[in-house]
């Protein structure tokens, strides 16, 4: 039997590991192969198998739901939460530099309900996503990262690039009201610090109505730094929370200089 049983153990690891647990992926690839090379079993039985076991084993309740060689539910990236296992499409916004060789590629996929953060495993094999373009993944798991919802396309996931006119118009929050994910904001560049890190471009605060807010940009190809005393609309920037403080990392937002002034409280 010509079959790819890393891919399934390597679902269910995910699916697994996005409800906090820890699965051993050699005894999930043993088991799979025990249940199909000896005794047959159809690889979507198999995978529903090993899941039902680990259910039963580390007390998850709902980590069959939605998975079993199934791509998920069609969802919108507000509707998902940690654990979940769907099907969406979305616009790649934004992407970064991948921070290890174990990630081919990361970024921010934004659809009309919102944005979030997403990561490409580099054993996933999949294709080059490009700046953008929108796309249907099939089979994409949620989990967190840094306490909030992050995309994660691995081998199981499909991917095909589609035709789609849908404008995106991010809501814009108050600094404020800030939380860690993903934002858009307009603010007027207050202030301007020495950097602290070679690899850093600009740092400094931004400023609105409601508050203030820490900012920061990365030394990337093509970026700029930011003029002081503009204003700026700011979309799809990276919110961070680093003990009890809210900043941003603009490095890959899309930025916008604005005419005018604002009022700027704090």
């Amino acid at each position: 039997m010509n079959m790819d049983y890393s891919s399934i153990s390597e679902r269910i690891s995910l699916k697994v590991s996005a409800k906090g647990h820890q699965a051993d992926r050699t005894k999930i690839e043993a088991k799979l192969r025990r249940l199909m090379e000896e005794f047959g079993v159809p690889p979507q039985e198999a995978e529903r198998t090993v899941l039902n076991e680990l259910a039963r084993d580390l007390s998850i309740p709902d980590l069959l739901p939605g998975t079993a060689g199934t791509a998920g539910e069609e969802r919108q990236l507000r509707q998902l939460t940690s654990g979940d296992w769907a099907t969406i499409e979305a616009k790649v916004v934004s992407l970064s530099s991948s921070p290890s060789a174990a990630i081919s590629q990361t970024g921010i996929l934004a659809d009309p309900t919102g944005a979030m953060r997403f990561v490409v495993w580099a054993k996933a094999n999949a294709p080059r996503l490009s700046a953008g373009s929108w796309y249907r993944f099939e089979s994409v798991v949620v989990d967190e990262y840094k306490g909030t919802p992050n995309l994660k396309i691995h081998s199981g996931t499909t991917i095909k690039e589609i035709s789609r006119e849908t404008p995106l118009i991010p809501e814009m929050t108050p600094l404020a009201e800030l939380t860690p994910g993903i934002g858009s904001v307009r603010g007027k560049f207050i202030q301007e610090w020495e950097v602290s890190h070679d690899r850093m471009l600009q740092s400094g605060l931004l400023g609105d109505e409601s508050g203030t807010v820490k900012f920061v940009i990365w030394k990337e190809e093509g970026k700029e730094r930011l003029n002081p005393g503009t204003v700026y609309s700011v979309y799809y920037a990276l919110v961070d929370e680093y003990q009890g403080r809210i900043s941003l990392n603009i490095t890959t937002a899309t930025i916008v200089p604005e005419e005018g002034d604002i009022p700027v409280s704090g």
